[in-house]
């Protein structure tokens, strides 16, 4: 087959270069120009630094299963390894689950290297008639060292948006080496594709064997050393009692997973290995009280700016629960990611006089009260204690008027908060700023126009999940 002009790292029938979706700035920590060409130098990072710096998310290209990173799945010789990576790469290049998974939609590579087209098309015509223009199919590859990275290299540069490259099987993209220590050799593959899959942060699947030798523990018998299994972020390990039972038991074991067994059944039909029971039956929670609380305060007044004490004092006053300023400072850190999923902007502003926080609540595209987004329906959200909320019925009427109280009052001290703006769309006045107790005096005013209590309560329900501990909010 002749491949296009325009893709000459894989077989892309009809498939056009896709631009890449812009994703959240994070900080970098970079090098001291000084050291950034010496190879004297350790690169450090002070512990200070990392604490206070939002870095990038692990991406999930499977949410809770296929971190970015590099990744084997192992099993025994035609137990079904293909049919079930090949069901993945289409479920993520629609952006569909896998199981009760969800996916992150992107472009996907498949090196189906034992494979021919006639092979693929017939599998892809058992699962679906109309397959997606972002999955690719290639049949040859270079090996490591003679070519391979550079090939993936370019497919990354031609398909920005790439998610997952999936490479079956391990063992034909390795070179053939005269080293004795067959360790060493083993380690340094599997660091060649990890430095590829973290720098573009994606996900890489290798495929690979089980050896002959039984073991209990699964992942020692995944054929070769313990620097291939010990070389990847995730192992996955597919084992079938009797080679002819249509179950099986995959174990995941990885550095930024839950230890999980999944059992699973091959559809002899559809081709489909379908979930039966997952070892993890907890539905996550989200990570901490403090988000909770800072949510349900940010509902309220949409935005802030100023500085950790004053944060905490303003959450504290609206929470009634003691919250230390390093703490809460850390913490809008390390859980960016989850802030950014319920519509909470972080940014961080450094003066001569001091450090500021910039806070700014948006809910398009967040998680709203009735657990829906703008593109789509979200289930099964993690719930949190919390004080009933009561007041307010009728919330865009009382926010226009609490947004006109609010409109005519001047800050006379401390923490500084942006003008309170309930009405969604209502562009922020930077001029005018309100103190937190002024606000919550507004809002227990509020309350009293709606014939409410005089509680402070937040008038607009927070994100699904989100409250305060001692009860429950009622829908």
């Amino acid at each position: 087959m002749k491949l296009p002009q325009k893709e000459m790292t894989a077989v892309s029938v009809g498939a056009e270069p896709r631009s890449g979706v812009p994703e959240t700035n994070f900080n970098v920590i970079s090098l001291p120009d000084a050291h950034a060409k010496s190879k004297d130098y350790f690169y450090t990072v002070d512990a200070e630094t990392l604490l206070t710096t939002t870095l990038p998310p692990i991406r999930f290209v499977v949410g809770e299963l296929l971190p970015q990173g590099l990744h084997i799945l192992a099993g025994s010789s035609k137990i079904g390894k293909s049919w079930m990576v090949l069901w993945w790469c289409l479920q993520i290049a629609r952006g569909e689950p896998v199981w009760t998974f969800p996916t992150e939609k992107g472009t996907v590579l498949y090196l189906c290297l034992e494979d021919s087209f006639t092979r693929i098309q017939d599998r892809l015509f058992d699962f679906t008639s109309e397959a997606p223009s972002n999955l690719h199919f290639a049949t040859m590859a270079n090996t490591l060292g003679e070519g391979l990275e550079t090939q993936i290299e370019n497919f990354i540069r031609e398909h920005d948006d790439t998610k997952l490259i999936v490479i079956d099987t391990l063992q034909y993209i390795r070179p053939v080496s005269r080293d004795a220590n067959a360790y060493a050799n083993d380690y340094r593959d599997m660091r060649q594709l990890k430095n590829i899959a973290d720098e573009h942060r994606i996900a890489v699947l290798l495929v690979h064997h089980f050896r002959k030798e039984k073991d209990a523990d699964s992942v020692n018998r995944i054929s070769g050393t313990n620097g291939i299994s010990g070389g990847v972020d995730t192992n996955f390990t597919l084992s079938r009692d009797h080679r002819s039972g249509g179950q099986a038991m995959m174990e995941c074991v990885g550095r930024d997973i839950a230890f999980r067994q999944l059992q699973i059944a091959f559809d002899t039909e559809t081709h489909i290995w379908n979930l039966v029971s997952d070892s993890v039956t907890e539905k996550p929670q989200p990570s901490d009280n403090i988000i909770f609380l800072l949510c349900e305060y940010l509902k309220c007044v949409q935005s802030f700016c100023g500085t950790a004490t004053e944060l905490a004092d303003a959450v504290q006053h609206h929470s009634g629960e003691k919250i230390r300023p390093n703490v809460l400072a850390k913490k809008l850190v390390r859980f960016a990611d989850e802030l950014s999923s319920y519509g909470i902007r972080c940014d961080r502003n450094r003066t001569h006089e001091r450090k500021e926080i910039l806070l700014e609540y948006d809910c398009v595209g967040c998680v709203c009260n009735d657990g829906k987004t703008g593109s789509g329906s979200v289930s099964d959200l993690p719930t949190q204690p919390s004080q009933p909320t009561r007041g307010i019925e009728n919330s865009d009427d009382n926010a226009a008027r609490l947004g006109r109280s609010l409109s005519l009052e001047r800050q006379a001290s401390h923490p500084a908060i942006r003008r309170t703006q309930l009405a969604r769309g209502a562009a922020p006045d930077p001029k005018v700023r309100v103190t937190s107790a002024e606000v919550t005096g507004t809002l227990t005013r509020a309350a009293h126009l709606a014939g409410g209590t005089s509680s402070p309560a937040c008038p607009l329900q927070p994100p699904a999940g989100l409250g305060t501990k001692g009860g429950a909010y009622e829908e």
